[in-house]
């Protein structure tokens, strides 16, 4: 089954900017409200209390109007800030999304494996800051790599020419620690292409 999108990844940060979008878009509905409502009024006193021949069921309806533009001018204010919460969300998904990748990309290299990186989607953001830690992950990753395999060399000299037996078991668990986190991210690469062929499999037969 296609996985659902996750729009809330960092509840603290999407909420804190989506409630400050959201109010100030509110707060900007409710004055231009406060000054229509302002403006209408005077227009509709002036009217009310003029002399005009005919004039009595504009009156009429002014009134009526009078007593349902609040109710608007606030239902207005509710939508605006609705559309703008709903729009926050959204633009802070793209933020917040590629922040919590990396974050757990980041955990993974803590705990000595390379992750293997996906690309962000289309419209994520932060795609530059993504590219240069992708690069720096690459090259270290490239770097180890090159390390283990100096150590080998290394360590079948050392073999021949009959070194210390503590000293190759202590090259050898560095090799061996190196090789790990290179091979961590070369795992996790096999199971990304497993669960994409799964996806295709699936889209194929939908």
């Amino acid at each position: 089954m296609a996985k659902r999108r996750q729009f809330i990844v960092d509840r603290s940060f999407q909420f804190k900017y989506t409630l400050l979008i959201a109010l100030i878009g509110g707060a900007v509905s409710a004055i231009f409200a406060l000054w229509m409502w302002d403006a209408t009024r005077t227009s509709a006193e002036i009217l009310l209390l003029g002399d005009i021949p005919g004039a009595e069921l504009l009156r009429e309806q002014l009134r009526a109007d009078q007593a349902h533009l609040p109710w608007l001018y606030v239902g207005i204010t509710l939508l605006m800030m609705a559309a703008l919460g709903l729009l926050g969300i959204l633009i802070t998904h793209r933020v917040a999304g590629p922040a919590f990748v990396m974050g757990r990309y980041l955990g993974l290299l803590a705990d000595g494996v390379y992750p293997s990186l996906r690309p962000l989607r289309k419209r994520d953001e932060l795609k530059g800051f993504f590219d240069s830690f992708e690069r720096a992950v690459t090259m270290l990753k490239n770097r180890d790599k090159d390390e283990a395999d100096k150590l080998d060399e290394v360590i079948a000299k050392l073999e021949t020419s009959g070194a210390a037996a503590d000293q190759l078991d202590l090259l050898r668990s560095i090799r061996d620690r190196k090789r790990e986190s290179v091979a961590g991210a070369l795992r996790e690469e096999a199971e990304t292409s497993s669960e994409k062929t799964d996806e295709d499999k699936e889209k194929a037969a939908s």
